[in-house]
């Protein structure tokens, strides 16, 4: 049973109206289907990139261009968004903007020393930011 943010599905539903969605993940791509389907999200996320999708993983940046190329959308115009340093390294290595979110694995000092382009204290807030 998996347990999203709080308020994370209602984003992306909102956000998907507007973007292209992927996720990019270190999980296997059959948990990140089941958390999709448990969310009622499966028509939100257009891509999954997955552990077993790419030959290396995050903070290797092949997981997001892979995820780019499968949109088909230029990696310079992605954003990924994470709460960890291996996430904004990743969009980083690969040439994606990135933002680092405060309600995860990473303080606000560890995403800075990354090389987030924004900060946000909750992923919610990107509906506002974006």
């Amino acid at each position: 049973h998996f347990q999203p943010v709080d308020g994370a599905p209602d984003m992306l539903r909102e956000l998907s109206r507007r973007y292209y969605l992927g996720i990019v993940t270190t999980r296997s791509h059959r948990e990140a289907e089941a958390f999709l389907r448990q969310q009622k999200l499966t028509d939100v996320v257009q891509v999954i990139t997955a552990r077993d999708d790419t030959w290396r993983i995050k903070p290797h940046p092949s997981p997001v261009r892979h995820s780019a190329e499968k949109l088909e959308v230029p990696v310079e115009r992605c954003l990924v968004v994470g709460d960890s340093t291996v996430d904004i390294e990743a969009a980083r290595a690969a040439g994606a903007w990135s933002v680092g979110v405060l309600s995860g694995f990473g303080s606000r000092n560890q995403l800075e020393r990354a090389g987030a382009n924004r900060i946000i204290e909750a992923a919610t807030d990107l509906l506002d930011w974006l």
